[in-house]
């Protein structure tokens, strides 16, 4: 089952194309959680009114602030919620009861993250990643990349990284090896973030919005657009295109099948199916779902017209 953060709420997308409105209502949500085993269990994060939870058909508010990133590690015992500031807030419990975790400001306030490129630009939590127990990946915008593990605790892994993140994805195959799509393009670190690379070639835009491994090894899949925001409210907006790399990001090539020739708005997310190793699911901030079932080779329209896609997960419905 396909679930959206969208400007008016989480949005339930079933394979026969169907739409049902999950709420809460009149709300934004950047992001969307589905717990992996229990369909009625859902966490979402609004950059308005902070973090709630869905159990049972009921929603209740559980973190205030400014919330853009939700996720549980694989086997559903925990969750972690990022917040500005940046903050990052933790339950272990279904999400009834929230901590802060307040050793992530140590460790930016000691060693730190570089102060942010952009002026005024407040820190957010985009993304975060938990590629197996034990291990956790904060993705910073406008700061870099943070990463906790059990005998080490919190302490930034940005060198060689660009420090303006905006997604980040692990490959399933070799967890030390991640992805950032950054505002200079894809990075990648194959030594769980003690140093990064960039991969540009064959990159015609780097402003990246969107990056996923896909369970087929060495296919990866990235979004891009030839500048930031500020630009987009130009003619032909944000000019956004899907790139392709059969060899873990070392080169790629533009994606043309089923896709228009350019994208007016953001690509927001790039989410692979666990389940189904071929079927990619990608959506576009002005309300359009695409699908490849050939591993990002093609694509079609599954869904357009709805309410602004931020972010999108698959859980079980």
């Amino acid at each position: 089952m396909l679930y959206l953060a969208t400007d008016e709420g989480v949005l339930k997308l079933n394979p026969r194309g169907q739409v049902a409105r999950l709420g809460p209502d009149c709300m934004r949500i950047r992001a969307v959680a589905p717990h992996p085993q229990d369909p009625r269990l859902l966490l979402a994060a609004s950059d308005t009114n902070g973090v709630f939870i869905l159990h049972k058909g009921s929603w209740q508010h559980a973190v205030q602030g400014t919330a853009h990133s939700v996720v549980w590690d694989p086997q559903g015992i925990r969750a972690y919620a990022g917040l500005r500031g940046p903050r990052l807030f933790v339950t272990d419990n279904g999400g009834t009861a929230w901590r802060e975790d307040l050793e992530v400001r140590t460790a930016i306030e000691g060693p730190g993250l570089p102060m942010p490129h952009i002026r005024g630009h407040p820190l957010d939590v985009l993304s975060i990643l938990v590629p197996r127990p034990g291990v956790v990946y904060l993705g910073v915008e406008a700061g870099g990349v943070l990463r906790w593990m059990h005998n080490t605790g919190w302490c930034p892994v940005s060198e060689g990284l660009h420090p303006d993140i905006h997604a980040m994805s692990f490959d399933p195959h070799s967890s030390e090896t991640l992805y950032a799509a950054t505002g200079a393009g894809i990075y990648r670190t194959a030594n769980e973030g003690s140093s990064w690379a960039p991969l540009l070639e064959g990159m015609d835009r780097l402003y990246t919005s969107a990056v996923a491994v896909v369970h087929i090894p060495g296919i990866v899949l990235a979004a891009a657009a030839p500048d930031p925001p500020p630009r987009w409210n130009r003619p032909g907006g944000a000019r956004a295109v899907l790139f392709r790399s059969t060899d873990h990001g070392s080169t790629w090539q533009r994606i043309r099948s089923g896709v228009p020739e350019e994208f007016g708005e953001e690509v927001s997310a790039i989410v692979p199916d666990p389940d189904t190793p071929e079927r990619v699911i990608a959506t576009v901030l002005d309300g359009q779902v695409l699908k490849s079932d050939d591993a990002g080779l093609s694509w079609r329209q599954i869904a357009s017209g709805l309410p602004a896609i931020w972010n999108a997960a698959i859980g079980p419905g």
